[in-house]
C-alpha cells in the first residue's frame, strides 16, 4: 500500500512529463492538484518553532523618595525634593528674637564734677576702712628694737634721732576692710602719732613668716602680722591707734632690746 508521500511523488513526476493536458483527464489533474495542496498542508514540521519575541516585563512603579529636610544653623530650610522652589518652603523654626539693647550715652564730667566723684569715693573708702576693725580687737604679742630687713630707711638728718622697731600683733574679729597700713604707732606718754604705713609681714600661728606659697587667713579669722616702724630712740613706750582711735588696752608698751628679724632677700647682697 502506497503512502501519501509516494503517491504524491508519482503524480508529480507524471505531471512533469512532456505531455499535453489534453491527454490527462481533468479529474486526475484536479485530484493531483488537491493532493499536493493537502500534502503540503498536512506535513509535520520537524524543525524547532521560531522563537517568539520575549515580552517586556511591565515597568515597575517608582515611588519618589520622601523629601529630606535639613535645618542648617541659619534657620532656613532646604529640601532634596526636585521641583520645589526654596521660596515656597515655609520656615518652621523661626530665629529667636533678641530685643535691641538701649545704647548708653557716656556723660563727660567737668573737672569740678570729677573732683567731687573722687572725693566721695575716698570718703566712702575711708569710712569702710575706719570701721574695718568692727567689733574685733588687737593684741600685742611682743615688741623689740629691729635690725633686720625692711623697706624703711632712717633719715639720719632728722632733728629727732630714730630707730626701727618691730611689733608682733594679732588681729581677730575684724572685717575684710581692715587695713594694716592704717595702724599708727604713737608715743606711750604724750599720745603723739609717729605715723602709719609700716612694713608688713604676715606670720603663721607660731610667729614665723609665711612661706611664699602660703596665704594668710581671711577675716574675721585671727591673723598674726609683724609691723616695722621708724620710732624715736628716746621714747621707751608706745601704743597703737587705728584711724585716731586707740586699739590696744595697754597705753605704755615697752620695747625689748632684741628680737628676731626678717632675712634679707638673696639678691640684696646683705648677709
Amino acid at each position: 500500500m502506497l503512502s501519501w508521500q509516494k503517491y504524491n511523488q508519482r503524480v508529480f513526476n507524471h505531471l512533469m512529463r512532456p505531455v499535453t493536458f489534453s491527454k490527462i483527464p481533468r479529474s486526475i489533474a484536479a485530484f493531483s492538484l488537491c493532493s499536493l495542496i493537502l500534502s503540503s498542508c498536512g506535513e509535520k514540521e520537524t524543525g524547532d518553532a521560531p522563537a517568539q519575541p520575549a515580552s517586556e516585563p511591565p515597568a515597575a512603579s517608582v515611588t519618589p523618595a520622601p523629601a529630606k529636610e535639613v535645618l542648617p544653623s541659619t534657620g532656613q530650610i532646604s529640601t532634596s525634593a526636585p521641583g520645589v522652589p526654596t521660596s515656597q518652603i515655609t520656615q518652621t523654626q523661626p530665629r529667636s528674637q533678641v530685643p535691641p539693647q538701649p545704647t548708653q550715652k557716656r556723660v563727660q564730667l567737668t573737672p569740678e564734677q570729677q573732683e567731687q566723684v573722687v572725693n566721695q569715693v575716698m570718703v566712702n573708702q575711708a569710712k569702710a576702712q575706719a570701721a574695718g576693725l568692727g567689733n574685733g580687737y588687737v593684741k600685742v604679742n611682743k615688741a623689740w628694737n629691729y635690725n633686720g630687713y625692711s623697706t624703711l630707711e632712717i633719715d639720719k638728718g632728722s632733728t629727732i634721732p630714730a630707730r626701727l622697731v618691730a611689733v608682733d600683733l594679732t588681729v581677730e574679729g575684724h572685717t575684710v576692710n581692715f587695713d594694716y597700713d592704717d595702724i599708727e604707732i604713737i608715743d606711750g606718754v604724750t599720745g603723739l602719732s609717729y605715723g602709719s604705713d609700716p612694713f608688713v609681714v604676715f606670720l603663721d600661728n607660731d610667729g614665723k613668716p609665711l612661706t611664699e606659697d602660703a596665704h594668710p587667713p581671711v577675716a574675721p579669722a585671727p591673723i598674726r602680722v609683724l609691723l616695722v616702724y621708724a620710732f624715736p630712740k628716746a621714747t621707751p613706750t608706745f601704743s597703737l591707734a587705728y584711724w585716731h582711735k586707740n586699739i590696744v588696752r595697754e597705753q605704755r608698751i615697752e620695747f625689748e632690746e632684741e628680737g628676731w628679724s626678717v632675712p634679707y632677700p638673696k639678691n640684696s647682697g646683705v648677709q
